[in-house]
């Protein structure tokens, strides 16, 4: 079950019969500037998934939420992103990443994405946040070869 935009495929939030739930939110790299700059200047557009189509993809095949996490860490190293996140704008104007909370109900985790870059984190305090920002510099439980330096160095734009 899930919430779509009427333009989507995928979902914004959801959750599926073996009680894993996923959300995401937007969130603005260097990877994506990159992109979406190159697209602009007639090298692109690179392909990729929504991240709302990775969280519906994370819904269909995970059946806890570490295994929702492998299946999105392995789709964006596999086809990357890069689409517009909404109806009618091109990705170059619309566009971003994504971060999400996986969930289930035995764990959870912040997983973090830039481009074909990704960091995942296993939540162990009470609480946890995501953010319009990658916000997984260093204490990372698993991540992409290279986060570190397409994303640990980040700072604010």
């Amino acid at each position: 079950m899930g919430s779509s935009p009427y333009w989507c495929w995928g979902h914004e939030e959801g959750i599926n019969e073996a009680v894993v739930a996923i959300g995401n939110e937007a969130q603005f790299t260097r990877d994506f500037m990159r992109a979406a700059a190159d697209d602009r200047a007639g090298n692109g557009p690179t392909p990729g998934l929504v991240g709302m189509e990775l969280l519906r993809l994370g819904l269909e095949r995970g059946d806890t939420a570490e295994r929702a996490v492998d299946v999105n860490t392995q789709l964006i190293v596999r086809h990357g992103q890069y689409s517009s996140g909404g109806v009618g704008k091109a990705a170059c104007h619309g566009g971003y990443d994504n971060s999400f909370f996986i969930t289930d109900p035995h764990e959870m985790w912040v997983l973090e994405t830039s481009g074909r870059h990704w960091a995942a984190r296993r939540v162990t305090e009470a609480s946890a946040s995501i953010s319009n920002e990658p916000t997984i510099r260093t204490e990372w439980t698993r991540a992409s070869e290279g986060w570190w330096n397409t994303c640990g160095r980040l700072g604010r734009r």
